[in-house]
């Protein structure tokens, strides 16, 4: 099976799914943009503790291609968890809910953490 998209080494992705956004029925108002919806796997990059350059500690967004196989994108959705190269908390997993909002658990700070979308608060393109 070919590779869609390198992370990079010590990056330590350890979960991901694919986001299907709000599901018929619930209320939508938490959904992410349209362009993320379907071709776009939120992956937990939970860090590497032994690497000085401290890669990861995010949650990204790897867009790819309807069944081709390649990734168009990788990008920062989520961070924060690292802070002057002092990890307060490290993304484990994702987990799309129905209304489109997203679940990262955090097992360094014992946290589970909820994203919704709010369209006034993001520039158009992020």
């Amino acid at each position: 099976m070919p590779t869609v998209k390198a992370l990079g080494p010590q990056v330590g992705a350890t979960g991901a799914r694919f986001y299907t956004g709000a599901q018929q029925g619930y209320n939508a108002s938490a959904q992410f943009p349209k362009r993320y919806v379907n071709f776009t796997a939120f992956v937990a990059e939970h860090g590497s503790g032994s690497n000085p350059q401290r890669p990861g500690y995010r949650v990204a967004a790897v867009r790819v291609t309807n069944g081709a196989g390649t990734s168009l994108s990788h990008i920062n959705f989520a961070s924060g968890w690292l802070i002057n190269g002092v990890p307060w908390g490290r993304p484990v997993d994702v987990q799309p809910l129905l209304d489109g909002s997203l679940l990262i658990s955090d097992d360094l700070a014992g946290a589970v953490y909820r994203v919704t979308y709010n369209k006034g608060s993001v520039p158009d393109g992020a």
